[in-house]
């Protein structure tokens, strides 16, 4: 039970020196209600309503019902929780062990008007003032609930602690408390007290509905609050003798760099900073954290408190040391400006040292590289830190993972808890060779939530990679041998042959080969990929296989067709299925090219003198008999060396102009076109020999850029005899 609500049998003392029980104070409560305003200090239940003469009596009846059963909530409580100015909850202890929680609230009825609506949630073996507003605010998500009123424009609730100072509770429940000035007649726990006694809820009546135009509807409560220190039976009676410090705000709460135990590469601490607290001389105050969560029993956090006497001024600073990573809990000043004072001023606000970030290692093992270590710093000094160990984008098919209880979370990570700070997973045999898998670390207290209701119950989530490094897959290096194949059309067949595969798999393994050949992609129109092989021998664990090709398996589609024969190796795992390949090195075999037929010699005489020699033979083109002298040019040329049309293979043509050698009666040659005119001066009474022969031409392949070269055989010559005239 929360310390700063008295037990329902306690004495209540109260600042007006009355003093009661609270059974003796809740009889005749309604009887009362007409001297309330004499007897109000005393009351734990009030209500009062109104409602338009138009209002309906059963909307009367429900109004005066919900009166009772509000104000009678407020006065069994044994803890109170708002969130933002429309909702509240009564939790009350039942004798069962159950934690009952009791929520007004108003709910969407349309488009401009809410409901009032009462809920109940029953949490069982737990204890009301265990419960943090996260928590309670889970609970009312599911609870039971009916309509109390209907159609309203809108609830507002309200609070005041006991001694009437404005409280406000944010959406995350705790509550706060409202600008002002101490009373003299008020002590500072009592101003400062954060608890609510009065709680009361206003509706704005609807336009429109059964109570349209309806006074607002009043609900009002109070709790049975005393405020620490009680002296049974006396009024604690304020000491004004001695002056008061300044009000003081804590204007900001951090991690200390400077006190605190060095845990995760952090300090333990807080630094706070704060104004107010000044006094003529020295002030003397206190700087404490009281720990909420995690639960001190549990996890050992324990309050810290450091006593101060200085002469402040308008910001004083102070770090608090024994504040564990991951705690939460109030941060309070409290200062007088006499050291034996019971008077003072005093802030308090939510802190949580937050858990710092685990910048965690990884590691291969290197007996066997598939097992990745992750090693994880501590990052607590009082508390249990767990561990999620997370899969994250990259990451093997589930049935491969390490462990058992790994479950699935958004965005699609897979994850394990641990309490390990050194984590081995060892992933199956053959199953991450290469593979980098992405890991996370993130740290958290299990079973806790923040009271404050934030989210900083985790570290960040650090991803890395690690990377079973992958192997060498053997592969045949030396020459692919192909033997046979030399036809020049189908069927070509011939044998197939590789040496072995140099290295050797890991462990475990088995070797295999893959032969196959594919057309060269330079070919048109027939461009084929090695992903698309024109031959397939499939995959084997043996040499040389299949001994031969045969015709039948070869599409040899034009002349000089390029194959390109290869045999790809792998390495193949029977445990995970898998398997790791390496490419080979092709083969260039070309199809044979049909032989051509050889062009015959067509040259022909073409004499240019007056003369009329002996028909086909061939003179010398001067008349010198080896003593006149004449130039080549005063009397052309004799002959015009030619041959038969240059023969191409079916799929090309022919390509520039055909050549041939010609060796002059001294003997030294020259090349020459076809359809060359030409002519000799040999000189005596002799005759002597030309040589023509060597006849080349080149055909261009339809199929390809490639430019093929003819030549007539050798010894296709053709010898004339160059004589003198007469």
């Amino acid at each position: 039970m929360n310390k700063m609500f008295a037990p329902h049998r306690r004495l209540l003392t109260r600042r007006d020196g009355l003093t009661a029980s609270i059974p003796e104070t809740l009889v005749g409560t309604l009887v009362k209600l007409g001297v309330a305003t004499m007897v109000g200090s005393l009351l734990v239940g009030v209500f009062t309503y109104s409602s338009t003469a138009s209002a309906t009596t059963t909307t009367s009846g429900l109004t005066q019902a919900a009166a009772i059963t509000f104000a009678d909530q407020a006065r069994n409580a044994d803890k109170i929780v708002g969130k933002g100015t429309g909702q509240v909850s009564f939790l009350h202890q039942t004798s069962s062990g159950e934690c009952s929680i009791d929520t007004w609230r108003g709910v969407p009825a349309g488009s401009s008007t809410v409901d009032l609506v009462l809920g109940n949630y029953l949490i069982p073996g737990t204890d009301c003032d265990l419960l943090t507003p996260a928590q309670v605010f889970t609970a009312v998500a599911s609870d039971t609930r009916r309509p109390v009123v209907e159609q309203v424009n809108a609830v507002q609730i309200s609070y005041q602690n006991v001694v009437g100072r404005e409280l406000t509770f944010p959406t995350n429940g705790i509550a706060q408390l409202a600008a002002g000035s101490q009373p003299s007649d008020v002590t500072a726990a009592e101003w400062e007290s954060l608890e609510p006694e009065t709680v009361k809820l206003e509706t704005a009546a609807a336009s429109t509905g059964v109570i349209a135009d309806a006074k607002p509807v009043i609900l009002t409560g109070r709790a049975p609050v005393v405020v620490d220190p009680i002296i049974a039976g006396a009024v604690v009676t304020p000491d004004t003798s001695a002056p008061v410090p300044s009000t003081i705000k804590i204007t900001a709460v951090a991690r200390s760099t400077t006190l605190g135990n060095l845990v995760g590469g952090v300090r333990e601490g807080a630094k706070v900073t704060f104004t107010g607290g000044i006094c003529a001389n020295d002030t003397y105050f206190t700087v404490k954290f009281t720990p909420g969560s995690p639960d001190a029993a549990t996890y050992g956090v324990v309050e810290s408190v450091m006593t101060y006497s200085a002469k402040l001024t308008a910001t004083t600073i102070r770090d608090l040391p024994g504040i564990p990573n991951g705690a939460g809990g109030n941060i309070s000043v409290f200062a007088t400006c006499d050291p034996n004072a019971t008077e003072g001023v005093g802030a308090q606000t939510w802190f949580v040292q937050t858990l710092p970030n685990l910048n965690w290692t990884k590691a291969t093992d290197p007996a066997r590289p598939e097992s990745h270590i992750i090693t994880i710093p501590t990052g607590l000094s009082s508390a249990s830190l767990r561990y999620m160990i997370i899969a994250g984008d990259n990451k093997p098919v589930p049935s491969w993972f390490p462990y058992d209880d790994w479950q699935t979370t958004t965005p699609g990570w897979d994850y394990f808890i641990t309490d390990q700070t050194t984590v081995r997973l060892d992933w199956p045999d053959h199953t991450v060779y290469g593979m980098p898998i992405n890991y996370g670390v993130r740290g958290f207290i299990p079973g806790m939530t923040y009271g404050d209701g934030t989210t900083k119950v985790t570290t960040s989530t650090l991803f890395t990679n690690i990377v079973t490094p992958a192997f060498a897959v053997p592969a045949v290096t030396a020459a692919v041998t192909w033997t046979g194949g030399a036809k020049k059309v189908a069927p070509f067949d011939g044998t197939l042959s590789w040496p072995a595969a140099v290295g050797t798999c890991p462990a475990g393994m088995t070797l295999w080969y893959h032969p196959f050949y594919y057309t060269d992609t330079t070919a048109v129109p027939d461009v084929v990929d090695r992903n698309n092989p024109l031959w397939d021998g499939g995959w084997t664990q043996s040499l040389s296989y299949p001994s031969t090709i045969t015709g039948a398996s070869i599409k040899v589609l034009y002349p000089y067709q390029s194959y390109l024969f290869e045999v790809e190796t792998s390495c193949r795992s029977s445990i995970s299925g898998k398997e790791w390949k390496q490419a080979g090195t092709p083969v260039d075999q070309k199809t044979g090219i049909p032989l051509t037929v050889a062009s015959t010699w067509t040259g022909s005489t073409s004499w240019m003198k007056t003369e009329s020699p002996v028909a086909s033979q061939i003179f010398d083109i001067c008349r010198n008999g080896g003593t006149v002298t004449c130039t080549k040019s005063a009397y052309g040329n004799s002959v015009t060396a030619n041959w038969s049309t240059p023969n191409c293979m079916p799929g090309s043509t022919l390509s520039g102009t055909p050549s041939m050698t010609i060796v002059a009666p001294d003997g030294s040659t020259t090349t020459a076109a076809w359809g060359t005119a030409m002519g000799w001066e040999v000189g005596g009474a002799t005759g002597k020999t030309v040589q023509f022969k060597g006849a080349t031409w080149k055909c261009q392949l339809s199929h390809s850029s490639s430019i093929l070269t003819s030549t007539n055989p050798t010894n296709v010559i053709q010898t004339l005899t160059i004589l003198p005239l007469p």
